[in-house]
């Protein structure tokens, strides 16, 4: 049985399925789009913590060393593990995944094309980045960034414009 919990608060809707689903996750919608926010695990749990006017609230989905964490107002800020940020991220294998959500309404998808890894965003407005490393040698990685898009591949990390079916998975990539 999946069990769904929802939230509305300042125009964040917040949906988090755990028990018997595929993942603890949560989608959250922001500016419009929906992102999901998931563990890429059958456990786990969802939570939302208020930061602030100023910093919004910060969603995570956590399964020990499964995670992901979701801003209210800056986007995907992380993952780990098997976590996935983003959007269009409904396919399984695809953790290690985060979008990098730039101004303009303009986002990249990048993933370390091998389902687990970490991904990291950094800065604000244009000079926002976002980059995924595989585990292990760290041979799968991927970068992008707001004032040019994506940067750098390597192995199977994958960088595309999001919402390009099958991002995620190490198709449709660029720079190689």
């Amino acid at each position: 049985m999946r069990t769904r919990h929802r939230l509305l608060m300042s125009a964040v809707l917040w949906t988090c399925a755990i028990g018997l689903a595929p993942a603890a996750e949560t989608e959250v919608s922001l500016g419009g789009t929906m992102f999901l926010v998931s563990t890429g695990t059958p456990g786990g749990a969802c939570d939302m913590r208020e930061l602030g006017p100023a910093l919004g609230a910060d969603v995570e989905c956590a399964d020990g060393a499964d995670w992901a964490l979701f801003n209210t107002l800056a986007g995907c800020v992380s993952t780990e593990g098997l976590g996935l940020c983003g959007q269009g991220f409904h396919e399984p294998g695809v953790g290690g995944s985060i979008q990098l959500s730039c101004p303009g309404g303009v986002s990249y998808n990048i993933s370390t094309g091998d389902g687990v890894g970490r991904c990291t965003t950094t800065g604000a407005g244009p000079d926002r980045s976002a980059e995924c490393h595989s585990a292990g040698l760290g041979r799968n990685n991927a970068r992008a960034e707001c004032a040019v898009g994506c940067k750098m591949t390597s192995g199977s990390g994958c960088c595309c414009s999001a919402g390009t079916p099958g991002c995620g998975l190490g198709r449709h990539c660029t720079g190689r």
